[in-house]
């Protein structure tokens, strides 16, 4: 292949402010954040989450990314709602799916995680 060289392409960048100092606590109520959405990558454990929202092989209840737990959702799951939700070409409807049932059953509540 005949493709022009791209020395930016092997520049080590530094890495960003949320991988070396990740935020470890967040008080959901002063932040005033009323929904969560989970999004996965390649690989998942919900083992750290302590709601009732696991089944007994630690996998989230949902339906359609909508859990019991009022503004918690999960999103990139295989087979949240089809084949290719967890594919990028995929998870596009899934979110806009989960945005329109936010925007239409968004309350003022705050979901507390302790």
């Amino acid at each position: 292949m005949n493709a022009p060289a791209e020395p930016e392409a092997r520049i080590i960048r530094k890495e960003a402010a949320c991988v070396t100092t990740p935020t470890k606590q967040l008080d959901l109520r002063k932040e005033d954040i009323t929904s969560i959405i989970w999004a996965t990558g390649y690989t998942f454990d919900f083992s750290w989450i302590d709601l009732p929202v696991l089944d007994a092989s630690g996998e989230p209840r949902h339906r359609d990314g909508v859990t019991d737990v009022p503004g918690l959702y999960f999103l990139g799951l295989p087979w949240l709602s089809k084949l290719t939700s967890s594919f990028l070409s995929g998870v596009g409807d899934d979110a806009a799916a989960l945005a329109d049932h936010i925007a239409k059953h968004h309350t003022a509540r705050s979901l507390v995680i302790s």
